[in-house]
């Protein structure tokens, strides 16, 4: 789960309460007393708001316990509906999907039963989200375009803003970009409409990330360095994390790795203090791949790796349940594998007995000896159709051949998915070379497609020149299509 360059880390809009924003539109008991009981919830749920939006979940999540159960002692639903579905919120900031998916159908329930539109349209566009960040796409869109169609029923620009900022986040996980850009720009013209500067900070940081997918680092460095000025004027802890994030990755992108690593400390800092876990583990992610570019791998391990001290003898084999940082959708979860360093080499332990668990996070392994281990995801990956173990003369032509195969062991090789060469480096001293094609086969170090590679459904070649290459063996790393989270390696020799 590691990035090499950058991955789109894009900042939700969750529709905070702003900190000067007035108690909910709650029906009150006449009885002066109960009156001011239930101004007392309110208050108490607005500065809970205030504390989710600049210091994150974590700080936030005992005062949304005590304002439900002060709206509860004074049996005020709507107060009740209100802070039910910002406890769900919650919930799915700390990775506990199921028991957000509960509060939040419950709080969209009460909310429909007492007739608050208002408040119906933010609960779907937060049901939307759960469902993005659970990678199920079609009920994402399905909540996030009934909360459009509500906002723009009810003149409500903040609610219909949000809805399509977000619907652009499912376009992007769907590779569909242009509708993706269309949702951020109709979203950001209503947010400037209404000066809701979050919502311009999120949307203006998801434009950026466009140019962060294409490779146009600059121009997307100049959207979240503006997003990033905005986050910090409010001093939004969660949005701030955020920007520092996308900012490290455009340096990366950049090649300004001191840099990164220094902005990649900065966001997991900022992460861990609102304890938004996923966002620290996407920049502890970010920042091993800055180490691993920089050749400081034992760093870069760190990063990534469980290790298990212990002074326990046994024979025979044993089984280990290893708790996965979340949150992480289901699809992705059941691609993670536990790889075990034996003598050497890298070993999948993953256990089937007993099955992993999505509820708790948790996968097994199975086996004889206990450290280190690696958490690994299993994917697409690399079937060398050259010689890896051959040794090529200094000078020469080495025709880098291979195929993309999925999770099944398919060719799923395509002229519509290319391969772009990253970095060529010489194993001892880990020196960087340079990557020259030999010829004009392969512009922009980019792979070409050739249908007849590799029997049916083709394969890819790189006619890689070794000309002013010193003798020793090479690592070739590259990436497949547009994802900058992976890179890939075959090695060769040269003598």
């Amino acid at each position: 789960m590691l990035s090499s360059k950058p991955i789109l880390c894009l900042v939700l809009a969750l529709l905070p309460l702003a900190a000067n924003a007035q108690a909910p539109n709650i029906a009150v008991n006449p009885n002066a007393n109960s009156t001011t009981r239930v101004q007392k919830a309110a208050d108490v749920l607005n500065a809970a708001r205030k504390l989710y939006s600049e210091e994150g979940p974590k700080v936030a999540f005992p005062e949304f316990e005590n304002a439900l159960t002060l709206f509860r002692n004074e049996k005020d639903r709507l107060g009740e509906a209100i802070t039910i579905g910002l406890i769900g919120n919650c919930y799915k900031k700390f990775g506990d999907f199921p028991k957000a998916l509960e509060f939040l159908q419950r709080a969209l329930a009460m909310k429909r039963e007492l007739g608050n539109r208002a408040e119906e349209g933010k609960t779907l566009s937060h049901l939307g989200l759960l469902y993005w960040e659970m990678g199920q796409y079609p009920p994402a869109v399905e909540h996030f375009n009934q909360a459009i169609a509500l906002g723009a029923q009810l003149n409500d620009h903040v609610l219909e803003a949000s809805a399509h900022n977000n619907l652009g986040l499912v376009y992007d996980e769907l590779g569909e970009y242009r509708k993706s850009i269309a949702e951020y720009t109709r979203a950001l013209e209503l947010y400037r409409d209404t000066g809701f500067e979050r919502g311009i900070s999120d949307t203006i940081g998801n434009i950026g990330g466009k140019h962060l997918l294409l490779g146009e680092y600059s121009e997307a460095l100049r959207y979240y360095q503006q997003a990033l000025e905005i986050d910090q004027r409010a001093t939004l802890k969660p949005g701030m994390s955020l920007d520092l994030q996308n900012i490290a990755l455009c340096f990366v992108g950049m090649g300004r790795l001191p840099e990164a690593l220094e902005t990649f400390d900065r966001s997991i800092k900022l992460a861990n203090e609102a304890g938004l876990k996923k966002e620290a583990a996407d920049s502890q992610k970010g920042k091993a791949s800055a180490l691993v570019q920089l050749g400081k791998y034992t760093e870069a391990l760190t990063q990534v790796a469980y290790e298990i001290a212990t002074t326990a003898t046994f024979t025979g084999s044993v089984t280990l349940a290893f708790k996965v940082p979340g949150p992480i959708s289901e699809a992705d979860f059941n691609n993670l594998a536990i790889l075990h360093n034996v003598n050497g080499t890298l070993v999948d332990v993953t256990a089937t007995s007993p099955a992993r668990d999505y509820a708790n996070l948790t996968i097994y392994a199975t086996t004889t000896s206990f450290s280190p281990f690696y958490l690994a995801r299993r994917g697409p990956h690399i079937k060398s159709l050259f010689d890896q173990s051959k040794a090529y003369k200094r000078g020469s032509t080495i025709p880098i051949k291979l195929q993309t195969l999925n999770t099944n062991n398919a060719n799923v090789s395509s002229s519509s998915t290319a391969l772009v060469a990253r970095d060529l480096r010489l194993m001892s001293g880990n020196t960087a070379a340079p990557v020259v094609d030999s010829g004009n086969a392969n512009p922009d170090y980019t792979f070409r497609y050739d249908a007849t590679l590799g029997g049916s459904g083709g394969g890819y070649i790189f006619n890689l020149s070794t000309k002013g290459l010193a003798a020793g063996q090479y690592v070739l790393s590259f990436y497949v299509g547009s994802d900058r989270s992976f890179f890939y390696t075959v090695k060769f020799e040269v003598k």
